[in-house]
C-alpha cells in the first residue's frame, strides 16, 4: 500500500526540493569534493540524469523523494467534525474494528523523539485490549 504524505501537494515544496538536489549536484562536482566522489557514479534512477533543467530536477523529486521520519497527525484523534478518521478508541471512522496505533494519531507534531508517547500507546493498547476482552467475555456471559 503506498501512502501519500502530500508533501509536494504546494507547488514551493517541490520547487525548493528541486533547485535543492540541483545544488547537490553541483556540490558533488566541485573540485574540492571531487576526491570523494565517483566521478561518472551509475545512478538508479532515470531521471537523474536530466536534473540540470527545474522540470527534469522536479520529476526526479516527485519519482524518488521518500520520508525518513513517522509523520504525526494524520489520522489525529479528534472530534469527527474536523475530518479526522480515527475515534477515542482508536477505530477508524466508517469501519467496524480497524484500529490504528502509531504516532499518526497525535493531533500536533511532536518536537522531540517520539520513543515515549509511543511506548505510553503501547501501554494504552494493552488496556484497550484488556477491556474489549472483559466487554466481549461480559457479552458472551449474558447471551450464555
Amino acid at each position: 500500500m503506498l501512502i501519500d504524505s502530500k508533501c509536494f501537494s504546494h507547488p514551493a515544496n517541490l520547487e525548493i526540493m528541486a533547485r535543492h538536489v540541483q545544488t547537490f549536484k553541483m556540490l558533488l562536482q566541485a573540485k574540492e569534493l571531487a576526491p570523494f566522489f565517483e566521478p561518472d557514479p551509475k545512478r538508479n534512477h532515470r531521471d537523474y540524469f536530466n536534473i540540470s533543467s527545474l522540470e527534469g530536477a522536479k520529476r526526479y523529486v516527485r519519482d524518488t523523494a521518500l520520508t525518513t521520519y513517522h509523520t504525526c497527525g494524520a489520522a489525529a484523534i479528534l472530534p469527527r467534525e474536523k475530518g479526522v478518521v480515527v475515534n477515542e478508541k482508536l477505530i477508524m471512522y466508517s469501519t467496524k474494528n480497524l484500529r490504528t496505533l502509531d504516532a499518526s494519531i497525535f493531533p500536533l507534531i511532536l518536537r522531540g523523539l517520539h520513543s515515549i508517547p509511543i511506548l505510553w500507546l503501547r501501554k494504552w493498547k494493552k488496556s484497550l485490549r484488556e477491556l474489549n476482552h472483559k466487554a466481549i467475555c461480559s457479552l458472551e456471559n449474558r447471551t450464555a
